[in-house]
């Protein structure tokens, strides 16, 4: 099976998709035999604001994105959990943990009713602190709302940004993994280069994932055609079960 996941910025905005666009995703999804992931949103959306005004917008948001994914038929939407402002950090995180919380209870009760799961990503480390970066806190907020279906999203490249050992991580995760995130960096920047032009150590985490039994989508998350290609190779190469079931696109 071939993935491909949208990723809910403009153009594919769910609230800004008219009925003939979204006829002609449907027709472009059935004629290359793609099926579809969805990723929410990344830019203006903070699911841990400790804004109540933005951290509602956000949600709202979100639950579009879940009737987006029903309707198009796609299984699940994946959800960067937010950060909290660095300043705030020592004093905050803790209300920002618990607004993502207060968002994703509605949320996954909102999707489970209609069939669609939530996977949660990890994000990367940066000037602000993320909700979900490192895998205790990933798993035990998946395993708060496991009975809704929320699963785990992990992106090897992120941990990597925090200075994770990914192999560990994914080990922490189990069998909460739905989707996998493979991208490569120098481990100081989200850069998302080609697979092998940074330092990721990328097999030993796809052969990890592999024995754990993961079955879900691997997403090549590249920004250009030929990175998509050497990707797509390189997961063939490692001679990996779920590369060869799950190649997808950004």
């Amino acid at each position: 099976m071939v993935y491909i996941e949208i990723q809910m910025e403009h153009p594919f905005i769910p609230s800004e998709i008219d009925p003939g666009d979204f006829m002609d995703i449907e027709a472009l999804l059935s004629s290359f035999n793609l099926s579809p992931l969805i990723h929410g949103p990344l830019h203006d959306s903070n699911l841990s604001s400790l804004r109540e005004g933005s951290r509602r917008a956000s949600v709202e948001t979100v639950l579009e994105c879940v009737d987006f994914a029903r309707a198009i038929g796609a299984p699940h939407v994946v959800i960067h959990a937010g950060t909290c402002p660095s300043e705030q950090t020592h004093s905050m995180l803790g209300h920002a943990r618990a607004s993502f919380k207060m968002g994703l209870s509605s949320i996954a009760a909102y999707a489970n009713d209609r069939g669609i799961r939530i996977g949660i990503e990890n994000g990367p480390a940066g000037k602000n602190r993320g909700t979900v970066v490192l895998p205790q806190e990933h798993l035990e907020l998946v395993e708060d709302f496991r009975d809704l279906g929320v699963g785990a999203v992990l992106d090897v490249g992120h941990a990597h940004t925090a200075g994770l050992d990914p192999v560990n991580y994914a080990v922490t995760l189990d069998r909460n993994l739905i989707e996998v995130h493979v991208h490569d960096n120098m481990g100081d920047s989200d850069d998302h280069l080609g697979l092998g032009e940074g330092t990721v150590p990328l097999k030993p985490f796809l052969k990890s994932v592999n024995g754990l039994g993961f079955a879900g989508p691997t997403v090549l998350e590249l920004h250009t055609r030929e990175h998509l290609t050497d990707g797509v190779a390189f997961l063939r190469a490692a001679e990996q079960p779920l590369a060869r079931s799950s190649l997808v696109v950004p």
